[in-house]
């Protein structure tokens, strides 16, 4: 039963993973000519044969090197590297100068949806103009020149002495 449930769920995370690369590069980056024919470069054929085409196209090595925080480029199929890690608690932060605002946890305590709202639009025009000044040098591959970032936590904050409790927004 264990075996069966784990397959299914590496299926499923294989799927999604690469769901979102296709989704996250299809959009931002020019590719090659030699792969513009692809199936998977072609937002015309319904989305999940697209997933479908590229995984068939993926070697396990190459699956496996892509569910890093970090993965490599594939140049063969046009998939550049490029970092998933961006740090966003309260600005965009180790990437030059941004604006910084109260933690989370600091934004929920003024029970202002619009602040938040505000906070999350100005990271998120900050966050592109970094990318895009980090594309232009190729350099979007490195650390923290990303456009996806792990936060806010969407964990509740329950326990006093979970280390991570500023990031969230409380209960």
């Amino acid at each position: 039963k264990f075996l069966c449930w784990n397959q299914r769920f590496l299926s499923v995370m294989n799927y999604l993973c690469f769901a979102i690369l296709i989704l996250r590069f299809s959009s931002s980056i020019s590719v090659p000519v030699s792969t513009q024919c692809d199936p998977w470069w072609n937002a015309s054929i319904p989305f999940a044969d697209r997933v479908e085409a590229l995984l068939a196209e993926l070697t396990i090595a190459e699956k496996i090197s892509q569910l890093d925080y970090n993965p490599p480029e594939i140049a063969r199929l046009g998939i550049p590297a490029f970092n998933y890690w961006s740090e966003g608690t309260h600005g965009v932060a180790f990437a030059g100068v941004a604006t910084v605002f109260p933690s989370p946890l600091a934004m929920a305590a003024t029970f202002d949806v619009n602040v938040s709202n505000s906070m999350g639009r100005i990271m998120g025009l900050e966050a592109r103009a970094k990318y895009n000044t980090a594309q232009r040098s190729n350099q979007t591959a490195q650390s923290m020149r990303g456009l996806s970032f792990f936060s806010p936590n969407v964990n509740l904050y329950t326990h006093y002495t979970w280390g991570r409790g500023q990031e969230t927004f409380g209960e």
